[in-house]
């Protein structure tokens, strides 16, 4: 693939942040049919993707969870796709990209390699040796939504209903052309998928540095929880009729 840029002087920053963060997940998205705004980690095969608007703390909370053991995969954008039963998910590249605040909080001592994400933003790319990298492709156990705090210190992640689910992932897809019916047809349906094998949760926090360990311990758990309901479902399932 060639881009050749119609204006004159644009910065290679500015147009890696244009083939990277908005031309591929759409080409992506041709393929997909399901990439999602949002960011992608996991312990061991077990992953949570973060959705949510820009500037709702994605990249903020990614960083936080990554120093707290988890590995991350990328802050930008998912493909989602349906592996039998479950739902495989791999970022489009490895990635994470923080404003100014949020790096001087959690990286004090930032990276030589970090390079701005555009002229125009106030934010900052970290190299993938510092992000992490993929690790192959693991198994979606959980989507949070984030949400706008309340105005209350509350700390919770709310289970949200399949519909809410579908709805939020199709509202946070990428499509090359979202005119096309067919292709929205199987965002659609892709989408439905992923609502129906995963739950969803609405994570609300304050926006505090101070707060992250709190919220970071509320993903772990969170996931814990899903864990554990998997396998008392399974559990229940491997019950044959005749031992009841």
């Amino acid at each position: 693939m060639r881009v050749s840029p119609l204006v004159p002087g644009l910065s290679r920053h500015d147009l890696d942040h244009f083939i990277s963060d908005i031309l591929l997940p759409r080409l992506v998205a041709e393929d997909g049919p399901l990439v999602v705004h949002g960011a992608l980690l996991s312990r061991d095969t077990d992953a949570v993707c973060l959705v949510g608007d820009s500037g709702r703390g994605k990249s903020t909370l990614s960083a936080a969870l990554q120093k707290a053991g988890w590995t991350l995969h990328g802050d930008d954008a998912l493909h989602l796709r349906a592996e039998g039963a479950e739902i495989g998910a791999r970022a489009t590249y490895p990635s994470l990209r923080l404003f100014s605040d949020s790096l001087d909080h959690l990286f004090p001592d930032p990276p030589a390699d970090l390079s701005p994400v555009a002229d125009y933003l106030d934010k900052f790319r970290l190299a993938p040796d510092d992000v992490g990298g993929p690790a192959g492709t693991p198994r979606l156990r959980a989507v949070l939504l984030l949400e706008a705090g309340d105005g209350t210190d509350a700390i919770a992640a709310r289970p949200v209903t399949a519909v809410t689910l579908c709805m939020s992932l199709l509202r946070q897809s990428f499509s090359l052309n979202p005119a096309d019916p067919v292709a929205a047809h199987e965002r659609l349906t892709a989408a439905s998928a992923v609502a129906a094998a995963v739950p969803g949760f609405a994570l609300s926090y304050p926006r505090e540095f101070a707060r992250l360990p709190e919220v970071v311990d509320l993903v772990r758990s969170t996931l814990d929880r899903v864990g554990a309901a998997a396998k008392q479902e399974m559990a229940a399932r491997s019950v044959l009729p005749g031992d009841i």
